[in-house]
């Protein structure tokens, strides 16, 4: 007996359906391996941001751990240069060892700023933010370094604005960028000259710090590298050499407030470093401008 044939009207609804399954299937498959394309993507982006991580915490051990070898013999060096100077009681020995502590203060300067600008260079330093008045971080820079200023009989003159509004500032960090350009303007400035130590506020609600000297300048060869890294002007003063540094890593920290530092000097005729730090209202109003923008 011979099975009764499918109306042709059935088979095409069934081949019908079946061509529309298929392309429901095709078209889940291709959003399945859109998404899938899109994991792997996320998880190779994951797996990059753990791995710098990672790399990161590693770098920071080092940095630690070389930070801990070479600082802690210049330590005890510098012990027992103390207690030898409290036992050697000739004018010579006196001498030599007066030397040696010098040269092992400008070992330990070095060992500092390497390390400050390593971890500046690879962003793992710490920036603790706080409100600070800036004419009091101001005022504790040169009380701290005026017995220097005296010891070349150097008057260091300040001038501040009243009632200036507070910054966010990592005041540590701060006051070190500014010691460093004030110790700079003592270094370069011959015995009995002048520093001055100014601060205002500008239309632009930044803190404008001032800070000019009467010692020999720069050349105009120098002036563009004298932010650069390394660099060592060509400055005769009779003091000991540096490592070229301290100005690289102040303008690192007062750009990493949201500030820049400018310079103008001339050979034999002075040095000017300004210094421009937003206030709290300058960053605001920098905020509000991003939002602006990004908002179209």
């Amino acid at each position: 007996m011979r099975q009764a044939e499918m109306p042709m009207e059935y088979s095409n609804q069934l081949v019908t359906e079946l061509e529309h399954k298929i392309k429901l299937l095709e078209q889940s498959n291709s959003e399945l391996v859109a998404k899938n394309l899109y994991y792997e993507e996320a998880i190779h982006h994951l797996e990059q941001n753990v791995a710098e991580l990672m790399e990161t915490d590693v770098l920071r051990e080092l940095i630690d751990e070389i930070s801990h070898d070479l600082r802690l013999p210049l330590s005890t060096i510098t012990n027992y240069l103390y207690l030898l100077k409290q036992t050697e009681r000739t004018e010579v020995s006196q001498r030599y060892l007066t030397v040696m502590e010098r040269q092992v203060s400008y070992l330990s300067d070095v060992v500092n700023n390497l390390i400050h600008m390593v971890r500046l260079d690879l962003n793992i330093t710490q920036f603790d933010v706080r409100l600070s008045p800036i004419n009091q971080l101001l005022q504790k820079v040169v009380d701290a370094l005026q017995p220097v200023a005296s010891e070349k009989e150097q008057v260091i003159s300040l001038d501040l604005e009243p009632d200036l509004p507070p910054m966010l500032v990592d005041s540590v960090k701060i006051t070190r960028a500014l010691m460093n350009i004030v110790q700079n303007a003592i270094t370069y400035t011959p015995a009995q000259g002048r520093i001055y130590v100014r601060s205002t506020l500008d239309s632009a609600a930044y803190i404008v710090i001032e800070i000019a000297d009467t010692g020999i300048g720069i050349s105009r060869d120098d002036l563009p590298h004298i932010f650069d890294r390394f660099y060592r002007a060509n400055r005769t003063s009779g003091e000991n050499g540096n490592v070229g540094l301290g100005l690289a890593i102040t303008k690192r920290i007062i750009e990493n407030h949201w500030g820049r530092i400018e310079v103008e000097s001339e050979m034999n005729n002075g040095t000017v470093f300004r210094i421009f730090l937003p206030t709290v209202a300058a960053l605001s109003a920098r905020s509000n401008r991003h939002l602006r923008d990004a908002s179209g």
